[in-house]
């Protein structure tokens, strides 16, 4: 069976967490007349950011005629189709709802969403880890993890997260905000902290373990692996959305204040409950997946089954072992 793996605005963990630990061919979302060439018997694409019908068009090019498609959603996408949805186009959940399509939610949140604007979905289905973390040792010094794209500020509540922290001026803590890719936007905070952007998995890894706790704050977000991973490593979260087994600690009516005190109060914080931290492990278990995405498709297609795994992966005419 020739299985693709492609991404819309995903790439890192489409590559990273999906494609290679599975051998499957990776192309990028640039490459769509590579992937038609390639003809695969099932395509996973990661993702489905569509703002508008110019979107629509060119995610359909790089879908293509694949006979058999699992779109799975990355969380943040389900506000955009269903904006498109919206304003009129109706069309595009006909489409998705087309028998070669299998559509994947990551959280429960996302998936009723979907169904709220008609979208078919079957049960959710996180994107596995690289690799499972135990507890780690915590830094001497407090120190704030602050996840942070290189762009969207005003997405993750950066500016009101700045404010909290402006809070704790005569307290001793200190921030790392990190991200994959290099910064991008301007960015200033007048608070003791460090910038991580375009790290490594490596850098990421002690980026874990050089931090005390978590922020994650977006207006909208799914059951996010930088959240399993922090708390895998024993790292609780500060977050606004829900997590299973972590419910969310910070909630729009807070003041900037509520919001500081509550940062500053992990550093005293109990560990991490062993029913989180081995429910991260269990769900986001990078072994486990590929059976779990079969069952999935097995429910679709009757008889599905993937070949046996490889032991490494080609990028585009590249092969990464």
């Amino acid at each position: 069976m020739r299985v693709a793996v492609v991404s819309h605005q995903a790439e890192q963990l489409a590559l990273n967490n999906v494609a290679i630990p599975n051998g499957w061919k990776y192309f990028h979302a640039t490459a769509a007349e590579d992937l038609y060439v390639y003809n695969p018997d099932l395509l996973y694409v990661h993702g489905c950011f569509i703002h508008d019908y110019g979107d629509w068009q060119l995610y359909r090019q790089l879908v293509g005629e694949a006979p058999k498609v699992v779109i799975r959603f990355a969380g943040t996408d389900s506000l955009n189709v269903s904006g498109f949805v919206e304003k009129g186009c109706t069309a595009i959940v006909d489409w998705l709802n087309q028998d070669r399509f299998l559509i994947i939610p990551p959280s429960e949140k996302v998936a009723e969403e979907l169904k709220a604007i008609g979208v078919n979905v079957v049960k959710p289905l996180n994107t596995p880890a690289q690799r499972l973390f135990e507890p780690l040792l915590k830094p001497k010094k407090f120190t704030v993890g602050v996840y942070m794209p290189p762009h969207r500020q005003d997405f993750f509540n950066i500016p009101k997260l700045k404010q909290a922290l402006y809070t704790l001026k005569d307290k001793s803590y200190q921030c790392i905000f990190y991200h994959f890719f290099p910064l991008m936007a301007d960015f200033t905070f007048d608070g003791p902290h460090a910038l991580r952007f375009g790290l490594t998995r490596e850098q990421y890894e002690k980026t874990i373990g050089d931090c005390s706790c978590l922020v994650r704050m977006p207006v909208h977000d799914a059951n996010s692996i930088s959240t399993a991973e922090f708390l895998m490593a024993d790292r609780p979260v500060v977050s606004i959305n829900d997590f299973p087994h972590w419910p969310a600690m910070v909630n729009k009516d807070m003041t900037d204040k509520e919001i500081g005190e509550l940062i500053l109060a992990q550093k005293d914080a109990k560990p991490v409950s062993s029913k989180a931290q081995e429910y991260c492990r269990t769900m986001y278990d990078p072994t486990r997946w590929r059976d779990r995405l079969e069952k999935r498709c097995r429910g679709k297609w009757e008889g599905f089954k993937f070949d046996e795994r490889r032991e490494e992966v080609e990028v585009g005419t590249a092969t990464v072992s």
